[in-house]
């Protein structure tokens, strides 16, 4: 699995990457159209902007599993930083700080002391069934790395 090297990763929901790009803190993706949405969105907008996110990554997205609870995310690296942005509504993920403590595990460059590529888990059903992993493509091709977390 090739994963990009940088010195600073960042984990935030969609609505905190639209907010840090609506900031002006130099945050730029080129498919995001930013002018679209307004600092005070109604929940359709909201909504808008997962799925913004979502067809710009034209395909499917990586998953988490933490906890037994799903959450999909995609990852893109700017000006030397690795985002990763959860297609989801942080305030309503379970264990949110567990759950960015895993994505931030994962992009480590000693990953392999908290992940393994466990030859039980073959399948999305046994995917599924796990209760902390993750499925990783990074954003490209069809194939997933499934990965079980063996360190809290």
């Amino acid at each position: 699995m090739e994963k990009t090297k940088t010195s600073e990763v960042k984990v935030m929901d969609c609505f905190e990457f639209q907010c840090e790009v609506m900031s002006g803190k130099g945050l730029y993706i080129d498919f995001m159209a930013v002018d679209k949405y307004p600092k005070n969105m109604t929940d359709e907008q909201e909504e808008q902007i997962m799925t913004d996110i979502w067809e710009a990554n034209s395909g499917d997205p990586d998953y988490l599993i933490c906890g037994g609870e799903k959450v999909a995310f995609f990852d893109y690296d700017f000006d030397n930083v690795k985002y990763i942005i959860m297609i989801a509504d942080g305030d309503q993920i379970e264990d949110r700080d567990k759950v960015e403590k895993m994505l931030k595990d994962f992009y480590l460059d000693n990953y392999t002391e908290y992940y393994v590529n466990d030859p039980k888990v073959r399948t999305w059903d046994d995917f599924h069934a796990l209760e902390n992993g993750i499925a990783y493509r990074g954003g490209c091709g069809y194939a997933y790395t499934l990965h079980t977390y063996i360190k809290e």
